[in-house]
């Protein structure tokens, strides 16, 4: 009986190992790691119980206490790395130590996340290999704010997403706020930060190229056009319009008006609107 216990003991603590072991590996307390720590607790517990006497004994002499603090400064090392393991994944600590700071949020853009008023869903529609840097930029928007929460989806394999939210390119991510959404195709930094001032913005100044008088259209991409400005200007949260000068003068929500390089006079009266 006694030996029976003693191999209840052992396989207890085989059992209470494994248990520990994926536990460091998967980081989840799923069933198999309960079942494992449970069960092998109980043996461990039996065996140490039913032998208590002679373990006390070995206890005693000079060999077993040297054994005996080996096996202890090894159960120590082992809950040291559990308890770090169990801590760099709850709290996630990052250093950065590039030159350029990559993998840090600017102080604008923690700034930024910090007043935001509402809840963020960003929709990334990246494949699921690649795109590293994207993915690791949105990662440190994520765990910057539990405000914003990041969804990744392959284009490819969920076709039928990408159809429903009208993506028709890789590297598309949509950011969706109050009923409000904008996206962008290019993700870097600068270009994610203002889509978010963009969503959280109580209003919207509006710029307004006046056109009909040969002025750079800020809809054409060649050298001719001012498309590049245009591309600044809603990074920066703007809505752009093109206006041709009415009647009754230039819109009361105009922030700004830009005439770019015009190639015909201007009418007086235009001039007047344009004055007021």
């Amino acid at each position: 009986m006694r030996r029976l216990t003693q191999i209840f003991g052992w396989v207890g603590l085989v059992a209470v190992g494994v248990g520990f072991f994926n536990l460091l590996l998967g980081r989840r307390l799923n069933l198999f790691v309960q079942l494992h720590l449970a069960i092998g607790g109980l043996l461990l517990l039996v065996g140490i119980l039913s032998n208590f006497a002679r373990l006390r004994l070995y206890l005693r002499k000079r060999a077993g206490k040297a054994q005996t603090i080996a096996y202890l400064e090894l159960a120590l090392v082992i809950v040291a790395v559990f308890a770090l393991n169990y801590l760099t994944y709850h709290h996630n600590w990052r250093l950065d130590v590039t030159k350029d700071r990559l993998f840090t949020l600017s102080e604008k853009t923690k700034e930024v996340i910090n007043q935001l008023p509402s809840k963020v869903e960003i929709l990334a529609f990246i494949p699921s290999e690649g795109y590293d840097r994207v993915r690791t930029l949105l990662e440190l928007y994520d765990k910057e704010s539990d405000k914003i929460k990041v969804k990744y989806i392959d284009p490819d394999r969920h076709p039928e997403l990408a159809e429903a939210h009208s993506v028709k390119e890789y590297g598309t991510i949509i950011f969706k706020s109050r009923g409000r959404e904008t996206r962008i195709t290019d993700a870097n930094e600068e270009r994610i930060t203002n889509s978010l001032i963009k969503l959280s913005s109580t209003h919207s100044w509006i710029v307004y190229f006046i056109t009909g008088h040969g002025e750079a259209d800020p809809d054409v991409k060649d050298k001719s056009g001012y498309s590049m400005l245009r591309q600044y200007l809603e990074d920066e949260g703007f809505q752009v319009k093109k206006l041709r000068i009415p009647p009754e003068g230039i819109p009361e929500d105009a922030r700004l008006i830009v005439i770019a390089g015009p190639r015909a006079p201007y009418l007086p009266a235009e001039v007047t609107a344009i004055d007021k």
